[in-house]
């Protein structure tokens, strides 16, 4: 189970897909699974390949590229 104990593909830690360029990637979206001072904390994790929603526990998303921790600016 994801955050708020909500099936995968459903919970809060889902995010849109994230594309890239030479090596560069932003994104910018909004929610309303979470506030900013409910991240703080917590991780995000870059996957290899997009999420499927469904299989357990990564979506089938492949090997972890990335990761840090979320902190206040």
């Amino acid at each position: 189970m994801g955050p708020h104990q909500s099936a995968h593909g459903n919970h809060a830690g889902d995010f849109p897909v994230l594309f890239s360029n030479d090596g560069y990637a932003k994104m910018c979206f909004f929610t309303n699974k979470f506030t900013p001072s409910e991240a703080i904390g917590h991780s995000v994790i870059i996957h290899r390949n997009p999420d499927d929603y469904r299989t357990q526990p990564a979506g089938d998303s492949g090997k972890r590229l990335a990761c840090g921790v979320i902190t206040e600016a």
